[in-house]
């Protein structure tokens, strides 16, 4: 009888403080592959160790999990990257359903050896059900080990007709850093990033907008080498002497249309940009902000946070041609729509702005203090505590005198903490109510 090792997920970054990692399914059965109890062997900075499922949550869509020997937050980081695999019976696996194989390595058993099978150190990619609309080519190279046919690519490039193009929030195409072509970018200065831990890219009509992401933080993460961002003018890519980038639409209504084929000729012009700076197997994960699109929330923040590439893309007027949209996802481009809220703005410009903030603050090294983004309101379900600085006794401007809560003062953390539970739950109930099922 021979087994297969099955990748089951890949672990991704830390969540929180208690230990908790998102994860990067690679299987169709993640209750049943990844139930509590569940004892995974791994190989952790060349040390072997057991990771044993404790429990697993589902949330908007990804899926998180804490193991019984994982405790804090950096025991939880030095996993990233970490393959969680099982050994399955090769037979039973292809039999269940023999087009949903994933990246294995086969290994005989011993009974298997004495007839003289050498299969232990083939690996085989089959067809996967889970990805249906992200491209991907043929890996190169006799010493990859890899079989490659015709069909089996695990991100196939067609697109059931009745099919959506665009995908729910989310990085889907999230990749070990390792595994990034060489950059090609001069070596970063002294004390600076050596590498970029997100690439951005962003396109509009009105490039002076995003000025603002020069000052702060996310203007310090770019001199410090941590964010690789990069502001287009869409106009580049028109062809008349106006510039034309939008035209009236089809059918009648107010308003203009942005037409598509500049669109289309700057997301080339992007992709091929970026691939030569982040090598050719590298693919963008492309953002529209669009008030039609899935709510943007910290979850959301924090996959992108996890991706290597971004595009925003801003649209203008009445909105962009939905061809675009349809031609993203037919050559398999991973496109998402991220709503900011309820209401309409003139552009896109505006929202890209949060959204890079809300992104690029959770890249590491960005924000000092790590512990304060956990603390954060939509971090962990309820909204913030209230917050108190010096002086402990403030008199406003009306004379009235108005003290912080003693218990600040106190000095006793663990009444402090649960002070600030209380204060967190409280302001909830008043304002989120619909938090509280998170909380």
């Amino acid at each position: 009888m021979s087994t297969l090792d099955v990748i089951v997920a890949t672990i991704g970054r830390a969540h929180g403080l208690r230990g908790e990692v998102a994860l990067v399914l690679r299987t169709d059965q993640p209750e049943e592959r990844l139930s509590p109890g569940t004892a995974f062997q791994v190989e952790v900075a060349g040390l072997s160790r057991t990771l044993t499922v404790a429990r697993t949550r589902l949330q908007q869509e990804r899926w998180y999990a804490s193991f019984e020997e994982v405790a804090d937050r950096t025991d939880a980081e030095s996993l990233r990257g970490v393959d969680l695999q099982i050994a399955v019976d090769a037979e039973e696996e292809a039999s269940e359903d023999p087009d949903a194989w994933y990246p294995a390595r086969s290994r005989a058993s011993p009974s298997a050896t004495s007839t003289g099978a050498s299969s232990a150190s083939s690996r085989a990619w089959t067809t996967t059900r889970r990805r249906t609309s992200s491209s991907c080519a043929p890996p190169t190279g006799d010493a990859c080990g890899f079989r490659w046919s015709s069909g089996s690519c695990p991100r196939s490039t067609s697109r059931p007709a009745s099919s959506s193009p665009i995908r729910p929030a989310g990085c889907s195409t999230r990749r070990p850093r390792t595994s990034r072509a060489p950059s090609r970018r001069p070596p970063a200065p002294p004390g600076r990033s050596a590498e970029p831990a997100v690439r951005i890219d962003v396109l509009t009509i009105f490039p002076e907008y995003l000025a603002p992401l020069d000052l702060s933080l996310i203007g310090k993460a770019r001199r410090d080498g941590l964010v690789d961002l990069h502001v287009h003018d869409l106009r580049s890519w028109t062809h008349d002497r106006h510039r034309t980038v939008d035209d009236a639409p089809l059918g009648g209504g107010a308003g203009m249309v942005m037409k598509p084929e500049p669109w289309a000729e700057a997301f080339a012009a992007v992709r091929a940009e970026g691939q030569a700076a982040l090598g050719a197997d590298t693919e963008p994960v492309i953002i529209f902000p669009n008030p039609a699109g899935t709510p943007f929330a910290q979850d959301t923040a924090q996959e992108w946070s996890e991706c290597e590439w971004l595009v925003l893309a801003c649209g203008r007027y009445e909105g962009i041609d939905e061809r675009v949209y349809e031609h993203l996802a037919d050559i398999g481009r991973e496109v998402h729509l991220a709503s900011l809220g309820d209401y309409v703005l003139n552009g896109g410009e505006v929202a890209v702005l949060a959204i890079t903030e809300a992104v690029v603050r959770l890249v590491p090294g960005v924000v000092g203090n790590a512990e304060s983004l956990v603390e954060e309101s939509h971090s962990d379900g309820p909204l913030e505590y209230p917050l108190y600085t010096r002086p402990a006794r403030w008199e406003d401007p009306v004379g009235v005198v108005r003290e912080a809560p003693a218990i600040l003062l106190s000095g006793d953390h663990g009444k402090i903490a649960a002070w600030r539970r209380e204060q967190s739950l409280e302001r909830t109930r008043r304002r989120r109510p619909d938090l509280l099922d998170e909380a």
